[in-house]
């Protein structure tokens, strides 16, 4: 059944939904472990003007003893003025400045 209801749905690039949701996932559940040990701030407005339904944190904790400058992104799924969209760097090298360029600005960019 997720099978047909994910073969009928369909994203830019030709990027399986299933990759996302994959990826999705295994961020969703990194999350809760790195707020166990770091301290998030909230710097939202660190980044310009963003949708009410994203926030931005990070911290410059330690994590697992090693100095780490983190970031994460919380966006509510259900606001349809935001579209998701995955692009690789399949046989080339881009930076983040890079992808945010070529892709017309968007809101985030995952490295």
């Amino acid at each position: 059944m997720l099978n047909r209801i994910l073969h009928k749905m369909k994203t830019p690039h030709h990027v399986p939904i299933y990759t996302i949701l994959c990826l999705l996932i295994f961020q969703l559940m990194l999350i809760p472990h790195l707020s166990a040990q770091v301290r998030w701030k909230k710097v939202t407005s660190d980044y310009g003007k963003l949708p009410a339904s994203i926030n931005v944190f990070s911290s410059s904790d330690l994590l697992d003893d090693a100095p780490s400058i983190m970031f994460v992104a919380e966006i509510k799924s259900k606001d349809k003025k935001i579209d998701f969209f995955v692009d690789t760097t399949s046989r080339r090298r881009l930076t983040p400045q890079q992808y945010f360029n070529r892709s017309n600005n968007p809101y985030v960019v995952v490295n």
